[in-house]
């Protein structure tokens, strides 16, 4: 099994995890023969230490200095790497493993980029430091966790998972607690989260679901309309099973909407104010 991505004004980075298959070479196309990104064609290189079962989770540390920048991949295999990517030479190099006996299913980074955080599928939440290896539990839920994401809120770090157990909590790094939970009503499947947004997808017995939540106020809302008062539009017909928040770049950065996609194979976009987008997108 294999993926890959684009990286904005890099080659294409591509991941293998291990595979006894000697066809496989034969049913998917080599790195060179990969597709092009705006317009060019991108040179490809290949990943080494890649992990022995599917990767669940990639996410690049927000922090570069001078061209180096660090990516961590969880897997199946219950593995989190890191990598070391310097962008002037396009070369990456193994730096840490972190291996446990249970998948893990999403991670992400922290602001300083000092800390990895992971969700696992023992329901658990865990924090990697990656200087010193220093790896410990930091929240729990009742079923397994599906998605991760750090947030500053109040210039402090707090965390965010979703689970199976159809619960979104939020954890402080000094409190073994949550200092606070919502129960959505249905099975969280994926998560984003940019403050002052978080967006869930899932399913329940009546089907698919998604739930807005903001904590601009510092405490969790679940926002059952959207700004201009209306119904959040649903326009796809399948299961939702992947959401990402996107950012305006021309507003510092805060969120502008999210992205839903779904298992029929088609995406919708939705804006956190469509009013707001209308003035800059008629």
């Amino acid at each position: 099994m294999f993926f890959f991505f684009f990286l904005e004004n890099l080659p294409i980075m591509s991941f293998f995890t291990n595979n006894n298959n000697n066809n496989q070479s034969d049913t998917y196309p080599q790195p060179e023969q990969w597709p092009i990104h705006d317009g060019q064609t991108k040179q490809s290189i290949k990943i080494d230490g890649c992990p022995n079962d599917t990767v669940s989770a990639l996410n690049f540390s927000p922090q570069i200095n001078n061209g180096i920048c660090h990516f961590a991949a969880s897997s199946w295999d219950g593995s989190t790497r890191v990598w070391e990517l310097n962008t002037n030479n396009v070369q990456a190099n193994g730096k840490k493993v972190n291996q446990q006996n249970f998948p893990i299913l999403s991670n992400c980074w922290s602001p300083d980029g000092q800390r990895i955080y992971l969700a696992g599928a023992d329901n658990k939440a865990y924090c990697w430091e990656i200087g010193n290896d220093n790896f410990r539990q930091i929240g729990q839920h009742d079923k397994a966790i599906t998605s991760i994401h750090c947030l500053m809120v109040n210039n402090q770090e707090v965390i965010v998972t979703g689970s199976l157990d159809q619960s979104i909590r939020f954890w402080m790094l000094n409190n073994s607690n949550p200092v606070f939970k919502l129960d959505l009503g249905f099975k969280i499947y994926d998560m984003d989260a940019c403050f002052p947004y978080v967006v869930a997808i899932g399913q329940n017995q009546n089907g698919k679901q998604y739930s807005v939540i903001t904590v601009a106020n510092g405490q969790p809302q679940i926002m059952n309309k959207a700004a201009n008062g209306q119904d959040w539009p649903v326009k796809l017909d399948h299961q939702y099973n992947c959401v990402e928040i996107f950012k305006n770049k021309n507003n510092n950065d805060s969120p502008d909407g999210c992205g839903i996609g779904a298992i029929e194979g088609r995406a919708c976009i939705r804006y956190c104010s469509e009013d707001e987008r209308k003035k800059v997108d008629p």
